[in-house]
């Protein structure tokens, strides 16, 4: 996502254009001084564009290596105080009516919940708007749902997550025919969830899904948190 680094990304593109520029009044691809005036202007224009284009296609590849490397600082390292420190200042860069920043927020959010700051995490989400974006609202609501919840459920808010669940189900409802692989990554994070919710209410009879879902979870934040909800309903259950 080159949004989170636009002065790298406007830098390399002006690069770009000046190569493709330099490469066009080189004559090293095809000499172009002999020709007529309007002609030797379209082809200066189509180095320009194409020094561009490969600019672009490098930015973002640089970006998403950036992007990846303090992914990997949170989900794979577990590092969450580097990945806030990090990441946040970044985050504030970019405007707050895009989905870049909704999805950053939440992902500092998941950092503050790793570091068991459950609450202060739970008022970042809280302070987010997707509602409000022009763009992918329905991405940006399903991710803050989705985290919120998760939140909740840690903070042991029972009627709060509840709340949460049934508008998460809504707008799963809501995706099934505008955008249906997002309605069935709500759905499938609803499931264990919805086991969660029971547990709070002291119904245990479906721990072994949370079992399975620790066992197979990629990621070790998320891992431990259902480790330690599959060992409570086990408890609950002696």
């Amino acid at each position: 996502m080159v949004a989170y680094f636009k002065l790298q990304h406007n830098l390399i593109l002006i690069s770009g254009a000046f190569i493709g520029i330099a490469v066009a009044l080189s004559g090293l691809v095809i000499d172009i001084h002999g020709e007529s005036g309007y002609l030797r202007m379209f082809y200066y224009a189509i180095f320009l564009f194409t020094g561009v284009v490969i600019a672009r296609i490098m930015s973002s590849q640089l970006a998403n290596r950036r992007l990846k490397s303090l992914y990997k600082t949170l989900y794979t390292d577990g590092d969450a105080q580097k990945f806030i420190e990090h990441f946040t200042p970044i985050v504030n860069k970019v405007p707050e009516n895009s989905i870049e920043y909704i999805d950053g927020c939440n992902k500092i959010a998941f950092a503050y919940e790793a570091l068991g700051e459950y609450q202060k995490a739970l008022d970042l989400t809280d302070s987010l708007e997707p509602e409000k974006l022009k763009l992918h609202v329905l991405t940006g609501s399903a991710t803050t749902l989705i985290q919120k919840l998760r939140l909740e459920l840690l903070l042991k808010d029972k009627e709060s997550a509840g709340i949460t669940y049934e508008k998460a189900v809504e707008l799963s409802a809501v995706a099934k025919d505008r955008a249906p692989k997002l309605s069935e990554n709500i759905v499938q994070c609803l499931k264990a969830y919805q086991i969660w919710l029971k547990h709070l209410y002291g119904n245990d009879d479906e721990y072994e899904y949370i079992r399975e879902e620790y066992e197979c979870a990629s990621n070790a934040i998320y891992r431990s948190e259902m480790k330690t909800l599959y060992e409570e309903m086990l408890q609950s259950e002696i």
